[in-house]
């Protein structure tokens, strides 16, 4: 944590920046605090408290292999042509941050559990929901989003995120009521208006 060192980006309060700094952070807290590893914490107060039997921790046990079937998350990152498949990387440093893997259901479920209060109360989900604008379309929270779509009468919560060959959206269309999960073998596409609008609009068609 020698960045700590560094000082502030800014004042807090007049701007922002997305970090998983304070999740790796959070990760060391409750190792100390609990006595236990985090690993421990979340499988028995969420995964298995929710019943969520389709979701791993693959840093605890360690696995090198992911249960069939899953996605495989193809990656080139240096655009050479040579594909690699990161579906099994995990990077020590991200311990905390990006360490669970799930099925869209599941993910759903998870996504339900937290909006009706089983996973932190309903104040503490409500601060989450303190959304302040970072853009005229988007809103964030405490790890948390609102996207206002005016235009398209579209209103989502959630929250997204992606890893070297991987995006994952987990949604709630609030104007109909509706959770909606997905994953894409694929990072830095804009998969927001590629995907999971186009979802939105063709169930707003369906009644």
């Amino acid at each position: 944590y020698q960045g700590l060192d560094a000082g502030s980006l800014f004042t807090p309060g007049t701007s922002w920046e997305y970090t998983n700094v304070g999740y790796l952070l959070l990760t060391s807290v409750i190792d100390t605090v609990s006595g236990q590893r985090y690993e421990a914490m979340i499988r028995s107060l969420v995964i298995d408290a929710l019943g969520l039997s389709r979701t791993i921790m693959p840093t605890d046990p360690p696995v090198s292999e992911m249960p069939d079937p899953y996605m495989h998350c193809l990656f080139d990152p240096y655009n050479e042509g040579t594909y690699t498949d990161f579906s099994t990387m995990y990077i020590e440093w991200d311990r905390g941050a990006g360490d669970i893997i799930s099925d869209m259901g599941d993910l759903n479920d998870f996504h339900r559990a937290l909006r009706k209060g089983e996973i932190v109360g309903a104040t503490q989900f409500e601060a989450m929901r303190q959304f302040r604008p970072i853009n005229a379309t988007i809103g964030y929270g405490f790890a948390y989003e609102h996207i206002q779509i005016d235009s398209l009468g579209i209103t989502i919560e959630g929250h997204d995120g992606s890893y070297p060959g991987a995006t994952t959206w987990m949604a709630y269309w609030v104007e109909g009521d509706t959770y909606i999960s997905f994953n894409l073998n694929g990072s830095g596409s804009d998969a927001l208006n590629s995907f999971l609008i186009p979802i939105i609009e063709y169930l707003g068609t369906q009644g």
